[in-house]
């Protein structure tokens, strides 16, 4: 379903003929947020740590309670953590998220020994180091080209499924006719003996009334 609505908000646009074709420049720019948070932490000794902030609520329609990675938009993008390093790239561990956090990890495979990164880092003074979180790591531009090439692709898999799903449906509706075709001679035959039956049924039951009647 969000593939499909994201399809109908590119082609929106393009439903005149006499209208441009979307590009990146035609895209709004994506919300760049830095999000604070209070700490961080390991979560396994590899390649992922935890991420500790604000708790984020509930949902107010639905109740449920609200991941940050969801709420805002960086649950499959790449992110930065300035409280680690200002280059460094990270990923949002799938199913690793809950109210007040989420495990993150590297985004090349590499692990944190090898990225020089301890979680469990604290100050001079033993306190926990915060930070902020950039959903944009590369800016604004750079993100909106990226969610425009990503539709691009939505739409040419989607178009690709509309082709695959009408052949089959042609192919389907070829095998139902051929089915059909086959099954008329049975039919017909049912029919012809139906008739026969009901003719006799009619001539038992006029040979009754006619014995009765002389009977009498």
């Amino acid at each position: 379903m969000t593939r499909l609505v994201l399809a109908l908000l590119l082609a929106a646009p393009c439903a005149s003929m006499k209208m441009k074709a979307a590009g990146p420049e035609d895209f709004e720019m994506p919300n760049c947020l830095k999000l604070r948070y209070n700490q961080l932490g390991q979560y396994d000794y590899q390649k992922t740590c935890r991420v500790y902030h604000s708790f984020m609520g509930y949902h107010p329609e639905t109740g449920q309670q609200q991941y940050a990675p969801e709420l805002y938009g960086f649950a499959d993008t790449e992110f930065i953590l300035d409280g680690v390093s200002e280059e460094l790239l990270w990923k949002v561990r799938a199913d690793s998220s809950w109210g007040s956090g989420f495990a993150f990890e590297t985004t090349d495979g590499s692990t944190l020994d090898e990225r020089g990164v301890n979680c469990d880092k604290r100050s001079s003074t033993g306190g926990v180091i915060p930070g902020f979180l950039d959903t944009c790591p590369h800016g604004a531009l750079w993100q909106a080209e990226r969610q425009y090439n990503e539709t691009v692709e939505v739409l040419k898999d989607i178009k690709e499924e509309i082709k695959h799903t009408k052949k089959e449906i042609d192919r389907t509706r070829k095998v139902m006719k051929i089915m059909a075709k086959g099954s008329i001679p049975d039919l017909k035959g049912n029919l012809t003996s139906t008739q026969e039956a009901l003719t006799q049924i009619k001539k038992l039951v006029k040979d009754a009334k006619e014995q009765k009647k002389n009977g009498a």
